[in-house]
């Protein structure tokens, strides 16, 4: 990686009352990643270690190449982007993180480097990949918010073009699914909120990890009110005419999203109706 130049003495996780993970969990094949083979939620899944899909391995290595990849097209100059990446994991290895975590982050890229060509700016996507989630307490309501002011201040500290800046944060804050707003961002936008609702399209097996990760992340909830608050989110994505904004997202998962929602709300309305 580059030498860095410039430290970043803003730029801070907002401090929450959650626990913290623990500094010991080390790197973990993700694709063996799996629960409990039974919970609460009648979700049945596979069973290997929970805290496992908190840290994904080589991340450090993909924000190196990432930093990298400013440098060498001469769009970043300074900025301490070791720094930047330790904010980065201190936010995503929360202990309260069972989905929302370097996991997610990790499957994320992965479908940004497949569907790349799509991206207008796709500098601007990529970091707006790494920090759409940057910020995650369960339920609240300014979590992009203040992922997008993070992403911002650590685009700043790099200095890279205004305009980069302003389009990283306007990309984080697009992934609002649920905001009720019209769609932001344009192509680019639309892009990565397909790509952060990519895992609604993966196998059943995938798909059950992913909600008994939701459900560990909501556990505070009561089970009722729970149940019923996932229920309307699911109808809400099911009731769209497209869950997938682009025609290579609606052709890869489309018809795999909308069986796995399916199934997820007929086991809800069951556990509702008791």
């Amino acid at each position: 990686m580059p030498g860095s130049q410039r430290s970043l003495p803003c730029f801070r996780r907002p401090e929450t009352t959650l626990p913290q993970d623990s500094a010991s969990a080390g790197p973990v094949d993700l694709q063996h990643i799996g629960f409990p083979t039974w919970c609460s939620d009648g979700i049945a899944v596979h069973s290997s270690p929970m805290e496992a899909q908190r840290r994904g391995p080589g991340m450090l290595d993909r924000w190196a190449r990432f930093i990298d990849s400013l440098y060498e097209a001469g769009i970043a100059t300074s900025g301490d982007a070791k720094r930047i990446f330790e904010e980065l994991d201190g936010g995503y290895t929360q202990a309260h993180r069972h989905y929302h975590n370097w996991f997610h982050i990790a499957l994320c890229l992965d479908e940004l480097e497949a569907a790349r060509s799509l991206a207008t700016s796709p500098i601007a996507v990529e970091m707006a990949v790494w920090f759409h989630d940057a910020v995650y307490i369960p339920g609240a309501p300014d979590n992009e918010r203040l992922s997008a002011e993070m992403a911002q201040e650590a685009a700043e500290s790099l200095h890279l073009p205004p305009a980069i800046v302003r389009e990283v944060a306007d990309l984080v804050l697009a992934t609002q699914h649920l905001s009720g707003e019209k769609p932001t961002g344009g192509p680019d936008g639309s892009l990565i909120r397909d790509i952060d609702l990519s895992i609604f399209g993966q196998t059943p097996q995938q798909f059950n990890r992913y909600e008994e990760g939701i459900r560990l992340e909501y556990a505070s909830v009561p089970d009722r009110r729970r149940w019923e608050r996932r229920l309307a989110v699911l109808e809400m994505f099911l009731s769209l005419r497209k869950i997938y904004e682009t025609g290579y997202f609606r052709a890869r998962y489309e018809q795999q999203a909308r069986r796995n929602l399916e199934r997820s709300t007929l086991r809800l309305r069951r556990l509702i109706a008791g």
